[in-house]
């Protein structure tokens, strides 16, 4: 009878190692599974805070209950009211999570500021933003992954629909995006509702399909390389609640966005809000109050100038860097485009020479058209 013999363990890194094993024939390595995982996989939750500490409990419990277990939580204060910052501090103190952590700015610099001083501390492949006031789903971490980790295409931003409640009060509605009803109106819902079952997003917006696509902050899920080409030293003055504005236009001409048809978040309603009105009776009604200036195009307009100022164009492919901003601006903002910021010229230069390389084959290559790979083949699946 063959001794046993006993082998050591041989350590490779601090997450694997291979063990190996003595058969009747052969030498056997036995290798644990090291292949990526879902759960292994960090969401950065960042929380910007300011003078909201009546609400940010029920926002973290519900990051609490998350069923995707691996996140963090940055918790941004802004900077509030002496009475505000002692009590965000206690609330997290009591939920004693230590996922959860406090960041507290010297000085008050807006929700965009604190939006990227809170990326500046995260880990996160993929980063979440919930409003103080707004609340989870406890699926809303699994099911976003889910949607940026599907196998059709991958994307900038995911979305989902998101529900309205009153804040001490009862749910109102469990759609504020909308996308249901214009689907079913344009009799493409069975498609959209194939898409989610299959692939978990139900349509992929291409970087220059424009208008506003999205809910708000809460329904929101970034890659994180998307949020780090829009970070700068300062931010618009008047951006001080429009976070969400910045990230997700600039996201989008980016890299698209992902949409997800189910109501994952809900956005809470109080008489503090400083842009949505407490009146709720109709999906056609104007849910800004009367005092909200839309600054959204100025916004996305300095987002654009930020991805330029980086030189995040030049990680785009030329010609779908053209066409998204030809899509999102006017002829005369892409010629204010193109005097300032280089990097738009070059990538125009580039496109038209990839064109003009594409319409004009070359003679002395004779090729067999049945082994070229096809060019610009895009996933495309819009609205």
């Amino acid at each position: 009878m063959r001794p046993e013999i006993t082998l050591p363990v041989l350590q490779l890194c601090d997450q694997t190692a291979h063990f190996l094993c003595k058969g009747e024939n052969a030498l056997t390595i036995l290798t644990p599974n090291i292949m990526p995982q879902v759960e292994n996989i960090k969401v950065s939750i960042i929380i910007t805070h300011f003078n909201y500490s009546d609400f940010i409990v029920h926002a973290l419990t519900s990051v609490i209950a998350q069923d995707h277990a691996h996140w963090e939580c940055i918790v941004v204060d802004d900077f509030s009211t002496e009475l505000h910052r002692q009590k965000v501090a206690e609330i997290i103190k009591s939920l004693a999570d230590d996922r959860i952590n406090l960041l507290q700015l010297p000085k008050n610099e807006g929700q965009t500021h604190a939006v990227f001083a809170g990326l500046a501390l995260s880990t996160g492949e993929f980063v979440s933003l919930l409003d103080s006031d707004d609340l989870y789903e406890s699926t809303f971490l699994s099911k976003m992954l889910k949607c940026h980790l599907n196998p059709r295409v991958y994307a900038a931003v995911a979305a989902c629909e998101m529900g309205l409640f009153r804040v001490g009060g009862s749910m109102l509605t469990r759609s504020y995006v909308g996308f249901k009803d214009r689907a079913i109106q344009a009799g493409d819902l069975p498609k959209f509702e194939a898409c989610l079952l299959d692939f978990g997003f139900s349509t992929y917006y291409a970087p220059e399909t424009v208008g506003w696509l999205w809910g708000t902050t809460s329904s929101l899920m970034f890659r994180r390389d998307a949020l780090q080409i829009l970070r700068r030293e300062t931010y618009m003055p008047d951006m001080k609640i429009c976070a969400d504005t910045y990230c997700v236009y600039g996201a989008h001409m980016l890299g698209g966005t992902l949409f997800l048809d189910e109501t994952l978040s809900w956005r809470g309603l109080h008489e503090d809000n400083a842009a949505e009105s407490t009146l709720l009776f109709s999906s056609r009604q104007n849910r800004h109050r009367a005092s909200f200036v839309d600054l959204s195009e100025a916004i996305k307009l300095f987002a654009a100038r930020t991805i330029l100022e980086n030189n995040g164009i030049t990680n785009l492919k030329p010609a779908h860097a053209i066409a998204t901003f030809t899509a999102h601006f006017t002829s005369d903002q892409l010629k204010n485009f193109i005097t300032e910021h280089k990097s738009l010229s070059e990538v125009l230069a580039k496109a038209f020479t990839d064109q003009t390389a594409q319409a004009l084959p070359n003679p002395d290559v004779k090729q067999n058209k049945s082994l070229v790979r096809p060019t610009g083949v895009e996933p495309v699946f819009t609205t």
